[in-house]
């Protein structure tokens, strides 16, 4: 028994003695945590504030309570809520879910809430103390219109009143004293007001720009801003003396002497205060410090950097005893370390930092942007500097952003330190920069015209080394600014292709050669006396041909490809073939037709049937080409007489002689759809190319003719236009601006101005004229004068006859001889507005397109020539400060368009109040991702052009991430797109909830800036993307297990996936997806062999400074090197070993 009593003993000795070590090296573990826990980050949001050993802030519009000693975030139910105040277990903030502003009051252990709407407006941000709120309105019942003061009131929620206590604004209130700022003395001045006394003094020593202030005790606090970015003022009420907090009262010299001398500048601004402790943050660099948040202690007059961020960021700090809290908004600002911080006071660095950093690439192209982050370890550093070694330096941010301009090797070092000393890592060759990419560009001197074309084009690319020039028309080019002539009609898609070692780029526009009507092209004239057609060749003015046809021909029209004419004769049509100068066809159609026109696509032939015998049987005749058959007819008015097709072909418009009307046909149904009365005898018509006005020649008798103008929209006649006698055909220039009259008793030309509606000239030509033309061009109109058997040619650009052609006789060529208008292209023309075009970050513009003539559109909103969104009226919110030029191009079959506009995005300045501090940011930037930096591991970027009806492929050739490619078909064309695949570091802040299975890798994709991915703009999406055999093998995943899971509404979705090839290194998989967003890589283990029971030990997270490096909703990991598994394991030994011994 006593043996076994000894051995009991000593095994009880053993563990007792393998517990105390532990003990001790578990405590020494958790002093050293405890001591480099000085700064911790404790949620999402901004906003913040505090009272004992609460903070409240807002994220998204939720009002969340952080309990310091529990470690727990609770999100009071609410919405639409901003700048928290607290005072024990009161909250109060500023509200708009009703949509009404207003102020909540609720009772943190109740649950209770109250409201006050009355005096309350949207810049109504409270404070709070024992049972006191005070807030400021500017529209109330004492609203001063001759001041434009706010209004301070208060409210006691104890006994449920109200009361106005003075005009002001951004008040604070401390037991019973409310101060505030209001217009003063000169500029404006801080006030005190007494509640019991009720009463108001004035205690800022002189008028300047002071705002925003602060009491505790019988200390007052406010910022003066009157120049810059201001500084900090403190206002004994004991002593009644002011003292610049944060002023030595010399300028801001860091960046060199100022021009003015605005002492103490630049030097703090979001100031409060608690007990002897003043913080307030910084968002410039100057000669007191960098930007960052800082703590002034009252005593010693000293100011201490609590928390440094790059130049831009603006945050609004509180303090507590020694507690601070602030608070980063990823929205507002341009740091990267986003969140809610806290930062203890009462306690120290004991140990020194380790220092280490990451970067999110390594490699890529001139000019390549890096993001450092800080990844130290050890005792929490609190100040950082960085050598990027291209002789550029960051002395104070944890974590950088860098350009690299310049190819080459370049080593980076980080010097970390804080008061228990300092240290340095150095990474040699660590960032690798190759020549940038090329970016393709050019210019070219037209884009339009007839043929031959010639067209100098003028690369005007980026880093290009080579060129490749596709010219459409199966000509190419390796030249840097090509010459090339376009001999045939067509629309001609232009690409340039640009290369260097590193890769392609291309860049495309449209070339619209336009079609000459006719072979010449050529003048065909009607000779009714002869039943012959002249062919003249408007180039030379010479006749090159006559063309036996039918009796009496009188009509004319001619195809839009110029190979065939058709001719109206006494009972009958002549179909012409233009290439042989040859009649190929008769049509028989009897009664006499006057007019013919044809369709822009050449399939059909409108001609007038008169019925003088039988009025009601008066019609248009349709005719088919391809058969030369009549397909149809429309009955219309009383003898019908000229006849013209819209450009479009939509619209056919006939002339009635008895019943002085205009017929309007849709072509769609083939029924009249208006009937318009004009003048006496309407004989010719003619369209303007756009389509909106319509001439009708009318002889009103008594040497009185006349040009009525209709408009084609209302169907109604808005002019009439005195000209000669005997109008009988009408012709409009190609460019729609000048119209052209046969006077056939006055032996003369009307030109009128279409613009005004009035005769600018009268040219006298041969005698009785009849028909006129216009060339393709516009530079010449011809005459058909059948009483003198010749043709005049009149130089539109002097109205002078400049040559005369005998012809046949009696010539008439009523119609568009000389080919159809249709050869004239309409290209698009770009317009749009803006409903606002200056404003303050956030600013939401809506964009309405006003554009012409388009088939699609493309909206760029900060002209980086990447398509943002091709929605007609679109709204698009600019997040950052800056000037945006927008880019609206357009464009149809015959070309592009495009229109530029800027929107200037300000950044609000500093003027909110209340105990929790100013909510207002400045800086920031827009981002191409929602995804915060600090959950990217890395990223990588791959352009493609996304046309309608063509699938698209973007490849991520660099290998960065997981993915190897994306592919799709578009529904629509966005132009050059740009897609980015980020793999992550864990799981996206972006999804709730875990995907099945072990996680290998989670990822995001985003295609464009615009929501380009949506089921309305593409189809068939597909991933390919890879794994490592190594930690298939290391995780014993079952190969036909692997899955690639989406998240998409709120919830995850698996894409079964195809293995798709393999190598040394990876598996290669392709999965059919919904579309692109966040997606996570999974696979499940093989079955064990046999059952093994896994003990997992969890250990109490905690958050240093290193903002940013996960969600806090997520485990973090403790570095083995120096957690709690090493300490375990040596106690565990030595137990061992004890026990063993004895």
């Amino acid at each position: 028994m006593g043996k076994r009593s000894v051995n009991i003993n000593k095994r009880l000795y053993s563990i007792v003695l393998a517990t105390t070590i532990l003990f001790f090296v578990f405590s020494i573990l958790i002093s050293s945590v405890v001591s480099a826990a000085q700064v911790t980050r404790i949620g999402n949001g901004s906003d913040p504030a505090i009272y004992g050993n609460k903070v409240v802030w807002t994220d998204n519009g939720v009002i969340h309570v952080y309990d310091l000693t529990a470690r727990t975030d609770t999100a009071v139910n609410s919405s639409a809520a901003s700048h928290p105040a607290i005072y024990g277990n009161k909250l109060v903030w500023h509200d708009e879910s009703s949509g009404t502003p207003r102020l909540t009051v609720y009772d943190i252990s109740s649950g209770a809430r109250s409201y006050i709407t009355q005096n309350v407006d949207n810049r109504s941000f409270p404070a709070i103390y024992g049972d006191r709120i005070v807030w400021s309105v500017i529209w109330s019942a004492n609203y001063n219109e001759s001041s434009y003061n706010y209004n301070v009131y208060m409210r006691d929620i104890s006994t449920s009143t109200q009361a106005w206590i003075a005009q002001g604004e951004n008040p604070d209130i401390y037991d019973t004293k409310i101060v505030y700022s209001a217009d003063g003395r000169n500029i404006r001045d801080i006030f005190m007001y007494d509640i019991t006394t009720k009463k108001n003094e004035l205690i800022s020593p002189y008028s300047s720009d002071v705002n925003n202030p602060h009491m505790y005790g019988n200390k007052v606090i406010w910022t003066n801003s009157f120049t810059r970015s201001g500084f900090i003022q403190m206002y004994d009420l004991v002593t009644k003396k002011a003292t610049d907090v944060t002023s030595d009262n010399t300028g801001n010299t860091l960046y060199g002497p100022d021009v003015v001398a605005d002492a103490g500048d630049d030097t703090g601004t979001h100031v409060n205060i608690h007990g002897d402790k003043i913080v307030y943050s910084k968002s410039g660099d100057d000669q007191f410090g960098y930007a960052g948040v800082y703590v002034y202690d009252i005593p010693s007059a000293k100011s201490t950097p609590v928390y440094i961020y790059p130049e831009g960021t603006d945050t609004a700090p509180d303090v507590y005893n020694d507690t601070i809290v602030w608070g980063i908004d990823s929205r507002q600002s341009i740091a990267n370390d986003t969140g809610i911080y806290m930062c203890d006071l009462s306690v120290t660095n004991t140990l020194p930092p380790v220092a280490e950093f990451t970067a999110n690439t390594t490699y890529g192209a001139a000019p390549l942007v890096v993001r450092f982050d800080d990844t130290s370890t050890g005792g929490v550093p609190t100040s950082w500097s960085w050598d990027f070694g291209d002789g550029i330096d960051s002395k104070h941010a944890m974590n950088a952003t860098h350009t690299f301009t310049k190819p080459g090797n370049y080593t980076i070092s980080l010097t970390v330190g804080n008061d228990a000393g300092n240290n340095k890592v150095m990474k040699p060759n660590y960032i690798v920069v190759t020549n940038p990419f090329p970016v393709a560009n050019f210019s070219n001197n037209i884009t339009a015209g007839y043929p031959p074309l010639s067209i100098q084009f003028t690369d005007l690319s980026q880093n290009a080394t080579g060129w490749d020039w596709d010219f459409g028309d199966g000509s190419n080019s390796t030249q840097r600014s090509p010459v090339h002539e376009y001999v045939d009609s067509g629309i001609y898609s232009v690409n340039l292709t640009a290369t260097n070692e590193n890769g392609t780029d291309s860049k495309l526009t449209t070339i619209t050669v336009m079609q000459l009507v006719g072979i010449g092209p050529y003048a065909y004239i009607t000779n009714s006396g002869d039943n012959t057609v002249s062919v003249i060749d408007t180039a030379t003015n010479n006749v090159t041909a006559m063309i036996p046809v039918g009796n009496h021909p009188m009509g004319v029209a001619v195809t839009l490809d110029g190979k065939k004419v058709y001719v109206t004769n006494f009972f009958g049509i002549s179909v012409i073939d233009a290439t042989k100068n040859k009649v190929t066809a008769t049509i028989p159609v009897g009664n006499a037709p006057r007019g013919v026109a044809i369709s822009p696509d050449g399939k059909r032939v409108y001609v007038p049937h008169p019925d003088l015998g039988n009025p009601s049987n008066n019609t248009i005749l349709i005719i088919d080409t391809a058969t030369n058959e009549v397909e149809a007819t429309v009955l219309v008015g009383e003898v019908p007489f000229g006849v013209a097709v819209t450009l479009d072909g939509k619209k056919v418009y006939v002339t009635n002689i008895d019943d002085k009307t205009v017929s309007v046909i849709d072509t769609a149904t083939n029924t009249v759809i208006a009937t318009i009365p004009v003048g006496n005898n309407p004989r010719g018509v003619a369209i303007s190319p756009d389509g909106k006005r319509v001439y009708v020649a009318c002889d009103e008798g008594s040497n009185n003719g006349y040009i009525y103008v209709i408009d084609a929209v209302k169907n109604q006649v808005t002019a009439t236009v005195l000209v000669g006698e005997l109008p009988s055909e009408v012709a409009v220039t190609p460019n729609g601006k000048r119209v052209y009259v046969t006077n056939g008793l006055s032996n003369t030309i009307s030109v009128i101005d279409a613009t005004k509606n009035k005769v600018t000239a009268t040219i006298p030509v041969g005698n009785a004229p009849s028909g006129v033309a216009v060339t393709p061009d516009g530079k010449k109109a011809y005459v058909t004068n059948s009483g003198s058997n010749n043709v005049s040619v009149i130089d539109t650009s002097t109205n002078k006859v400049t040559a005369t052609m005998n012809v046949g006789r009696g010539p008439n060529s009523f119609g568009q001889f000389i080919g159809s208008f249709q050869a004239q292209p309409i290209f698009p023309v770009a317009n749009f507005t803006a409903n606002v075009t200056s404003g303050y970050a956030p600013l939401t513009v809506q964009f309405t397109d006003l554009s012409e003539n388009i088939v699609s559109n493309s909206w760029d909103f900060n002209n980086d020539g990447i398509a943002d969104s091709a929605e007609i009226n679109p709204v698009y919110e600019f997040i950052a400060q800056g000037n945006y030029t927008v880019n609206l191009t357009v464009n149809n079959e015959n070309g592009t368009n495009s229109k530029l506009a800027t929107i200037n995005v300000l950044t609000k300045s500093s003027s909110s109040g209340g105990s929790s501090g100013s909510s207002h940011k400045s800086g920031g930037s827009g981002g191409d991702s929602p995804e915060p930096a600090r959950n990217v591991q890395v990223k990588e970027l791959s352009q493609a052009f996304i046309t309608s009806g063509k699938p698209v492929k973007f490849d991520f050739t660099k290998n960065a991430t997981c993915v190897v490619y994306i592919n799709f078909d578009s529904k629509r064309t966005f132009g050059k797109t740009t897609t980015i695949t980020e793999q992550l570091k864990g799981k996206s802040a972006l999804v709730s909830g875990l995907s099945e299975g072990e996680v290998y890798k989670f990822f995001n994709v985003w295609v464009g800036n615009g929501g380009i991915a949506t089921s309305k703009n593409i189809e068939n999406p597909v991933v390919c993307f890879k794994v490592e055999k190594a930690w298939i093998n290391d995780k014993k995943i079952n190969p036909d297990s692997i899955t690639l899971n989406r998240y998409s509404d709120k919830k995850w979705e698996q894409s079964p996936v195809n293995l798709s090839g393999k190598d040394d290194k990876f598996l290669y998989f392709i999965a059919e997806t919904s579309g692109f967003s966040s997606f996570a890589i999974t696979g499940t283990t093989k079955q064990p062999e046999e059952n093994i029971t896994e003990v997992q030990i969890y250990y109490p997270e905690t958050i240093n400074d290193k903002a940013g490096k996960g969600s806090q909703n997520e485990q973090k990991e403790i570095p083995s090197i120096s957690g709690f598994e090493v300490y375990y394991g040596v106690a565990g030994l030595l137990a061992i070993l004890l026990y063993k011994k004895w």
